[in-house]
């Protein structure tokens, strides 16, 4: 019986677990905007890649996005999701040298980038 117990409490956990998300705090943000503006971009993209400040926002995405990559935005909302597709391609396709140090940085062994490129509609 108390085995019993301990598997119910373990597979709780790996449910709970399983449907963690990042914080939706940010999800309202308009991604148009910032993608449209170049200094605005540079900026976030900067801060991801330690090369300059983060806004509250953007050390957000800092924080997730190793994960995120890794995973393949596991913990992400559907909002989430959209909006890392959009940048992500975006950066891919405007800012090629800058996707290739966000590239260097989170997945230096590039054990993740192949999918994350297919993920966000780049390969």
């Amino acid at each position: 019986m108390k085995s019993l117990a301990v598997l119910c409490v373990l597979g709780l956990a790996m449910v709970v677990a399983d449907e963690e998300k990042y914080t939706d705090k940010y999800d309202n943000t308009d991604i148009q905007q910032i993608m449209s503006n170049k200094r605005l971009m540079v900026s976030y993209i900067n801060c991801v890649i330690d090369k300059g400040p983060c806004t509250p926002d953007g050390l957000q995405l800092k924080v997730n996005l190793k994960d995120a990559i890794q995973n393949l935005c596991k913990k992400c909302t559907e909002k989430q999701k959209e909006m890392a597709k959009a940048v992500g391609s975006h950066v891919y396709r405007e800012y090629p040298d800058y996707f290739v140090q966000v590239k260097e940085l989170y997945d230096p062994e590039g054990k993740y980038m192949a999918d994350w490129k297919k993920e966000i509609g780049v390969a």
